[in-house]
């Protein structure tokens, strides 16, 4: 286990709930309000609860800082400030998880993801939209006879700028139009003379050959001019009509852009509205991904095609990431197109175009949606008469529509039992940058059925999103056992193989990361009230079984928990709770005080739970999926836990698309392991290098 590491997250599985149909655990309408139901439990439970590791509860309307914020703890009255909206939402959270309930929010998840395709793929030809005499709309296959063998290389970029040059170096070493000093533009149509595939980079001006390869280049663009000036090539040679492809400084050590080709007799192939949504899509899918990171250039003072390094996420972007208008297919508009591999360049169907591409090495979007993956009876509820078990207990909120219900728990009287519970920080603590969900990361976050298990060692990412697949599950971050001493922020060493990943390397604060200037210290107390009304015997069970968890299990609560804050113990103290039959009889007779039940008591009723999951999905309770994995996660892991990386010490930026590009593709002696994150289970780990 030295050399493996634990995802900071996992998922707890989440079968159809078709099984639970007609029990406690399925569909049915709420209990209304207006009365104690006779045989439902209403009254009040008291909760302690304890902190094992700290606990994050920033307070957001007093940060400060513009580009980088800091976080002061949440206080009233000099002691910690916990709400009780946070404790309901790891209640509730909780209890979605080991009743299989409805989730209550799913989110926009109806687009289809993409993934990135491998460099090899075939059948990729240059293309642009044009229109038929008819008024018709097609798409021009460039190229198309020869397959790239005439694609015109136009030098652009060095391939080693200088770390001042933001535009890599373009000024220098571009190849501009015959006599002039401009420089071709996307979408120009162009005519270009190409060098001979025998002839040597010397044959070009000094100022290009003295930054690029000496190896001989086919197809380099050796002149160029702009058609609209010259109707005719200027001069005598082997000219060739076409059309300027810039795409930006997207790929490191890129040089050339490109010059699509025109051939006589170049195919056609009517473009349909289907393949005007699929380009729609796709770059809709681009836009959004990148939407953050160029707001956050923008705010620096950069434009989205600077060209920033060397690293992935450093170069500039493609010009269809940031430019408003390229999700649209418009007459000169320039792109490539997947063919079916038997398909008939002479006699071309719209139902051969496989995909629209806006580079040669995109992203392609996966089969399904992730929506359309999950089972109806998991899906928010949309009528109040499909309530599940959460949505009766903690209310409801129709996302479709009209619709709502109150629930029937409530939580007040949040206080911290503690008078030093609070540890501050003079300089402030910066925390390392967290990680943001990369749900296109089908290994991670698909399974291969729809009760959540794995994708097997191995699954092509392109495999991803079919419709015979599911998801994992409900997100979880597992409890992290860690060293006693690793919290100590007086020391930035590692200890027992542990380093203190919570901690931004060499304490840089960026746009990505935050500093707090103080925490809840660990082994604090809190204690607060929770009043329930008209719950069943199962629904009370449930919820009882959560606050009874045994020694060594932990909930997760506040903010950081990627890092290890905020696990969380929490104990009854007191019930006091009867049916709505016992309550009549306690109010019939004021002179006597209502009869509750003991502690002990309290097991019966978790009993009465335990026994219906056994009903509903025919297994023991420990030995039902999401029991088992919530089980689990509340007890975590002894080994570190991290986002993943190929280093055992962290990183200053993460460099988490390291370990993924290795797991996909390898290291230069061996491939990639295209490892799938395990059951949480079974789970045993991740391996520093995801090779085979």
């Amino acid at each position: 286990m030295a050399d493996r590491f634990h995802n900071p997250y996992n998922f707890i599985p989440a079968p159809p709930r078709t099984k639970a149909a007609g029990t406690e655990l399925g569909d049915r309408l709420p209990t209304p309000h207006d009365r104690y139901a006779e045989d439902q439990w209403s009254g009040k439970i008291t909760v302690t609860l304890t902190t094992e590791t700290p606990l994050l509860i920033p307070d957001a309307a007093r940060a400060t800082g513009s580009e980088h914020k800091t976080y002061p703890l949440r206080v009233v009255n000099g002691k910690p400030y916990l709400a009780p909206t946070s404790l309901k939402g790891m209640l509730r959270s909780a209890y979605e998880m080991i009743t299989n309930s409805r989730l209550s929010v799913f989110g926009n998840h109806q687009e289809r993801l993409a993934f990135r395709a491998p460099a090899d793929a075939k059948n990729i030809y240059p293309a642009i939209v044009a229109r038929r005499k008819n008024g018709t709309k097609i798409l021009r296959i460039l190229e198309a006879k020869e397959v790239f063998a005439r694609v015109g290389r136009l030098p652009r970029y060095k391939k080693k700028p200088q770390s001042h040059e933001r535009d890599k170096g373009e000024s220098r070493v571009s190849l501009t139009y015959h006599n002039s000093d401009d420089l071709p533009m996307h979408g120009d149509r162009v005519w270009v003379r190409l060098n001979p595939s025998n002839q040597y980079f010397q044959d070009l001006p000094r100022a290009i050959s003295q930054n690029l390869s000496r190896k001989p280049m086919p197809n380099l663009v050796t002149r160029i001019c702009p058609r609209e000036l010259n109707a005719q090539p200027p001069g005598a040679g082997d000219w060739h009509k076409g059309w300027v492809c810039i795409t930006g400084a997207n790929i490191n050590g890129k040089v050339y852009e490109r010059v699509f080709i025109e051939t006589p007799g170049d195919p056609t192939v009517e473009l349909t509205s289907d393949h005007e949504s699929l380009w729609q899509e796709l770059i809709t899918n681009y836009q959004k991904e990148h939407q953050r990171d160029i707001e956050e250039r923008q705010q620096q003072g950069l434009t989205a095609q600077d060209y920033l390094g060397d690293d992935p996420g450093e170069t500039g972007y493609s010009r269809h990431v940031y430019q408003s208008g390229a999700e649209k297919l418009k007459l000169g508009s320039l792109c490539y197109v997947e063919l079916q591999a038997d398909c008939d360049l002479e006699n071309l169907h719209p139902k051969d175009v496989v995909a629209l591409l806006p580079v040669t090495i995109s992203r392609r979007l996966y089969a399904t949606s992730p929506q359309s993956l999950l089972d109806d009876s998991l899906k928010p509820a949309d009528t109040i008469e499909k309530l599940s078990p959460a949505d009766r207990v903690f209310g409801w909120v129709n996302s479709n529509g009209q619709g709502s219900y109150r629930g029937n728990l409530r939580i007040y009287g949040v206080q911290c039992l503690n008078e030093n519970a609070i540890e501050s920080f003079d300089q402030g603590l910066t925390l390392a940058i967290l990680g943001q969900p990369k749900a296109q990361q089908a290994r991670f976050y698909l399974a291969k059925d729809g009760n959540g298990e794995a994708l097997a060692k191995g699954t092509p990412k392109e495999k991803g999103y079919q419709p015979n697949q599911g998801l994992r599950g409900r997100k979880i971050y597992p409890h992290q056992n860690v060293p006693n001493d690793y919290w100590n922020i007086e020391t930035t060493a590692a200890i027992d193989g542990f380093h203190r990943e919570y901690r931004q390397v060499n304490g840089e604060k960026t746009t990505q990361n935050r500093t707090i200037e103080a925490w809840v210290k660990p082994k604090s107390q809190f204690q607060f009230e929770i009043e329930v009304t008209n719950l069943s015997s199962i629904e009370l069970g449930a919820l009882l079984w959560l606050l009874t968890l045994p020694d060594g299990q932990f909930h997760r609560l506040g903010g950081g928990k990627p890092f290890g804050f905020g696990s969380v113990r929490l104990e009854i103290a007191q019930v006091q709770i009867q049916t709505g039959e016992q309550w009549k009889n306690s109010y019939r007779s004021l002179a006597q005080a209502p009869s509750f039940p003991e502690l002990q008591e309290v097991e019966s009723l978790i009993e009465l739970f335990k026994a219906e999951i056994k009903k509903a999905y025919g297994k023991s309770f420990q030995e039902v999926s999401f029991v088992a994995a919530f089980s689990k996660a509340s007890q975590g892991f002894a080994q570190p836990v991290h986002y993943p990386r190929l280093d055992k010490a962290p990183h200053p930026e993460g460099k988490s698309f390291e370990w993924f590009v290795c797991n996909e593709q390898g290291d230069k002696k061996k491939k990639g392991a295209k490892l799938a994150l395990s059951d949480l289970i079974r789970d045993q780990g991740l391996p520093y290098s995801p090779v085979e």
